[in-house]
């Protein structure tokens, strides 16, 4: 369970759930990102470095923010991937 807390656990599975992987997968660098940030985020969650993981998931979480405001902005209104 995610840094032992059943909560964020719960959290987790719904953001998951609510947009599917094809919707990520279709935003440029949302692979590489994850790739490069998820790993480190795991590892500090079961090193149990609290800090460390919530630092590394706000970088995360705001960079990736960041960057998909940018790619909605540079896109026409069509060419937004659907989240169904």
């Amino acid at each position: 369970m995610a840094a032992d807390s059943y909560r964020l656990a719960l959290l987790l599975g719904s953001v998951v759930k609510q947009l599917p992987n094809r919707f990520y997968a279709a935003i440029e660098g949302s692979v590489a990102s994850s790739r490069a940030d998820h790993p480190r985020i795991i590892d500090a969650l079961r090193g149990r470095q609290a800090r460390k993981a919530r630092s590394l998931m706000e970088q995360h979480i705001l960079a990736r923010a960041d960057h998909l405001a940018l790619t909605f902005e540079e896109r026409e209104p069509t060419d937004v991937p659907s989240a169904s």
